[in-house]
């Protein structure tokens, strides 16, 4: 019984797609093909690290915590994240022209604009207002 059901199934699937197609081997149609849908817009991810501009030029900079990331892509609106303890943060956005705005409270914002084409890393160093 179970060989039945494997030669079966094949052939159930065979005639589905067929009559789906309505064309087979056999029956060519004259219907122009049906073509795959467009590729879905691939998201290129971008992440970084935020930090606190040295006073002394020998001074190492220091990670900000709670900094504000905003990217922009096209007309696909903005996203946002917050950075870690480590200054660290992540995102996600479509492959396109991109704005990219950094900013928290007491610093000066920052913002660039680029090309996301791949992933990429983008670290930032922000200066305390005076």
């Amino acid at each position: 019984m179970n060989a039945h059901r494997l030669t079966v199934v094949p052939i159930l699937a065979a005639a589905w797609l067929a009559a789906a197609c309505q064309s087979s081997p056999l029956h060519p149609s004259s219907a122009p093909p049906v073509l795959p849908p467009p590729a879905v817009e691939l998201l290129v991810s971008i992440t970084g690290t935020v930090s606190e501009a040295a006073a002394d030029a020998d001074a190492a900079s220091t990670p900000l915590s709670g900094v504000t990331i905003s990217i922009a892509v096209g007309d696909n609106g903005a996203a946002y994240t917050v950075s870690n303890e480590d200054g660290w943060y992540s995102l996600s956005r479509p492959r396109g022209q991109a704005t990219i705005t950094v900013m928290k409270d007491g610093y000066e914002p920052v913002t660039r604009e680029l090309e996301l084409t791949e992933d990429t890393e983008l670290n930032f160093t922000l200066k305390r207002l005076e």
